[in-house]
């Protein structure tokens, strides 16, 4: 029974030591200053209790120091690839039109000689002229839609959003622009024929293609 007191004892003092020395560490105080609590043991204790706490301390600081350095390095990660995604949208529009317009139109008179007739006037080609300027002119709002789908998604500024529009709104203003629209409006999505619609009523200013080009202007006699 002795024993027992004497046992419940020393842990009633460990305990209130192991109290006194966590109350001197969370003060800041020398950790010679537990000596005053009796003796190398209750040292030797309090400097356990002591390493243990720092350690626990060091261990979180340095796992929330990972946490965030993984955050950072995932949002760095995001943000290349979307830089990445949106430059590869922007070159793949550009590359569209240099080679399905500006390549052949450069290298081919007869492209460029039916290109400028049409403009002046869809009704004075011949049908097999009008089907291929029908495909010229269907290719340039198709551009024009994917211009709109790439904006849409924040891939493409709206500078470059604006120049495409801008560019198939002159096609639209040309004599055989006004022409061909209603074979065209009826095979285009109806919000890319809504938005080229609308984007022109903003921009009522917008010259024609062969205003702003007037080497296009090439009058030809109606075959009909």
């Amino acid at each position: 029974m002795a024993a027992l007191c004497c046992g419940r004892s020393r842990r009633s003092t460990l305990s209130k030591v192991c109290e006194a020395i966590r109350g001197c560490y969370r003060q800041g105080r020398d950790i010679q200053a537990l000596l005053c609590f009796g003796g190398s043991e209750t040292y030797q204790a309090g400097m356990l209790i002591m390493n243990w706490d720092v350690i626990s301390a060091v261990g979180e600081s340095v796992g929330a120091i990972g946490v965030i350095g993984s955050l950072i390095y995932l949002a760095l990660q995001v943000r290349k690839s979307d830089q990445t995604v949106r430059a590869e949208r922007i070159q793949a529009l550009w590359d569209g039109s240099r080679d399905r317009l500006l390549a052949p139109g450069s290298i081919d008179p007869q492209l460029s000689d039916l290109v400028a007739k049409g403009l002046t006037s869809f009704e004075a080609l011949d049908n097999s002229d009008k089907r291929r300027f029908y495909w010229f002119f269907f290719e340039q709002c198709f551009q024009a839609q994917q211009a709109m789908d790439l904006y849409k998604a924040s891939l493409i500024p709206l500078i470059d959003y604006n120049a495409w529009m801008h560019f198939a709104g002159t096609l639209m203003q040309t004599p055989g622009g006004k022409q061909i629209w209603p074979y065209i409006e009826n095979t285009i999505t109806p919000n890319t024929k809504d938005e080229l619609v609308e984007w022109l009523s903003k921009n009522p200013e917008t010259q024609s293609f062969i205003e702003l080009n007037p080497f296009f202007c090439e009058p030809v006699e109606s075959t009909q």
